[in-house]
């Protein structure tokens, strides 16, 4: 075969945390072999067991089909081992010209380890003390991993943990760029060396106080690291490298009672969540772990004066990430007031302080809740929906709540009241409460009702669809599926699943018009090329036209034009046979 490198951007199969997971499994040699065959590639990948990945091409060295034994490829899936197997093609096969049809190139991939073991076992002793020597010389971590196997003294151990911070950092500058961005291939790379390398080592010297403070030291280091690094993390590589910390933590504290410590702790932690940054997922996990272990009598005011600072730091701020990091801290404070047995007018004080926060008002809601005091909770609920017009999300949750309280109340009329603004104002459309507030009206009250409501939210540009289908009015729902179907062209799939969501309510009267409907848009979506998924989805959707009288007739009409007007698409043709034995 002329050249077995692979032409086609593969990468774009996978999404980018699966792309991540295979290059990190390509570099850390889990790739035991792959075979070259003539139109394809065989390889074993090792994992949490030995999966076997076959990859075919077709004429234009473009892939055609993959699969793998591990379960995530089950259903058809792209895997991390795929991923790994393709890697390892493009650097050993670029450029590559082969005519063999059984080429295992496994051993460009596997550790030459059997090729250093034979020549060491050929040198001569002196040879080979001269040999460690010099390589101990050149590698600082190596020498120091060599000094605390073979002398374990508290001083070679601080040595060594303090070695492991140049070798954090030279782990997030080996997955930089040049401009120190880490970009998702490199980013999961980076939390996998982190924790092999760094974080599972530390978790060796959790147990004495002087080495605990030292393993400490570095995590806050390396915290601090992560935080200061532009790293794409969209893989969830920040609360994996997050997680990782607090059980080095959680170890800490536990195997380490000092009170002199837990008060070093605190204050380092402390620190470290000022200069993350409030507000920000990695200065809050901090923030949890603070309040999960430090909640003794001895810790609860200094907690009290770092809030402080923080909440005056953060009302001199107008910016709307402040205003949600303020919420957290007014109530992480009014916990601890609580923890601290302060007086209850001492708290009331201080939150009415903070009402314009929505999240102040909603704890005031449960307390008043719990004590059933619910008509001081309705009128709370009422000046928080004008509080907080501005957050419909906000104004939707009061508004609920009021049609809950106003029933149990037994206040028909203000429950219908609420339930009106709910669907008409808040929630414009909402189906739930639409029914529910039908239930207000006798059968001839609410046709003219209903009429007032379908215009009013249909005057708002909100989607009736629904509600249309629920009081089983045919005729305009279908005029209105006719018109989205034509406003724009294109968006052919969702137009599709758009009538296949209310052709129940249309049925049997509409079967005609339906099926019509079907068929051009199934046309159009055919029209455009596509990979396999594209044909697969055309599949999918002609077989919602089985189900109609004459439906099969009309779908082996267009397999019948399809055969000749698309002859030139393999793959399509392939996914519609099954099509034609069905038929």
């Amino acid at each position: 075969m002329a050249d077995m490198g692979i032409k086609m951007n593969w990468e774009r199969f996978f999404s980018s945390r699966i792309l991540g997971r295979g290059y990190d499994y390509y570099l850390s040699g889990n790739i035991e072999s792959i075979t070259k065959l003539s139109n394809s590639y065989k390889a074993i990948v090792s994992g949490m067991d030995e999966y076997v990945v076959n990859i075919s091409l077709n004429s234009d060295n473009d892939i055609d089909y993959m699969n793998c034994t591990c379960p995530y490829a089950d259903d058809g899936s792209y895997c991390k081992h795929m991923a790994a197997v393709l890697y390892a093609i493009d650097d050993n096969d670029e450029g590559e010209n082969s005519t063999e049809t059984n080429n295992d190139f496994s051993g460009t991939i596997i550790s030459d380890i059997d090729k250093v073991r034979d020549i060491i076992l050929e040198m001569e002793p002196e040879l080979i003390r001269k040999e460690l020597v010099t390589i101990m010389e050149n590698d600082q971590t190596l020498r120091a991993d060599f000094l605390l196997k073979h002398i374990k003294d508290q001083e070679n151990i601080i040595h060594y943990i303090k070695k492991l911070k140049k070798s954090a950092y030279a782990i997030f500058r080996g997955c930089s760029d040049r401009h120190g961005f880490i970009d998702w291939r490199n980013a999961f790379n980076l939390i996998s060396r982190l924790d092999n390398e760094i974080m599972f080592n530390l978790r060796d010297f959790t147990a004495d106080e002087k080495e605990a403070k030292a393993a400490f030291d570095v995590s806050l280091y390396v915290y601090d690291l992560f935080n200061n690094t532009d790293i794409d993390d969209s893989g969830g590589e920040t609360q994996m490298f997050v997680s990782g910390c607090i059980e080095l933590w959680n170890d800490i504290i536990e195997n380490n009672e000092s009170e002199n410590f837990a008060k070093y702790i605190f204050e380092k932690l402390n620190s470290i969540s000022d200069k993350v940054g409030l507000g920000e997922y990695m200065s809050d996990e901090i923030e949890n772990f603070i309040s999960e272990h430090f909640n003794e009598d001895s810790f609860l005011s200094a907690r009290l004066s770092i809030i402080d600072k923080r909440i005056k730091h953060l009302t001199e701020d107008e910016s709307q990430v402040s205003d949600y990091t303020l919420s957290n801290c007014i109530m992480e404070r009014i916990n601890i007031m609580k923890e601290m047995g302060l007086s209850f007018n001492e708290i009331i004080a201080f939150r009415d302080r903070y009402r314009f926060l929505s999240a102040v008002r909603e704890d005031e809601m449960r307390e008043l809740e719990a004590s059933d005091k619910i008509q001081e909770l309705i009128r709370l609920l009422n000046e928080s929906k004008d509080i907080d017009s501005k957050y419909p999300g906000l104004v939707c949750k009061y508004s609920k709540k009021l049609i809950e309280l106003y029933k149990n109340e037994n206040e028909p009329e203000k429950a219908k009241e609420e339930l009106f603004k709910y669907f008409n104002i808040y929630s414009r459309g909402n189906i739930n409460a639409f029914s529910e507030y039908k239930q207000f009206f006798k059968e001839s009250e609410w046709i003219k009702e209903r009429e007032k409501i379908l215009k009013n939210l249909l005057n708002h540009s909100v989607d009736i669809k629904p509600l249309l289908a629920a009081e089983g009015l045919k005729a305009q729902l279908f005029d209105l599926l006719v018109i989205y179907v034509n406003q724009m062209s294109g968006f052919e799939k969702f137009k599709i699943m758009e009538i296949s969501k209310y052709e129940n309510a249309l049925r049997p009267d509409y079967d005609n018009e339906l099926l019509d409907l079907y068929e051009r848009l199934i046309s159009n979506t055919a029209k455009i090329s596509g990979g396999r998924p594209h044909y697969q989805e055309i599949v999918r959707f002609i077989r919602l036209m089985f189900g109609y009288p004459g439906g099969k007739e009309r779908a082996d009409e267009l397999l019948r034009q399809w055969r000749i007007l698309y002859a030139n698409r393999p793959a399509m043709q392939d996914e519609l046979r099954a099509l034609n034995r069905d038929l």
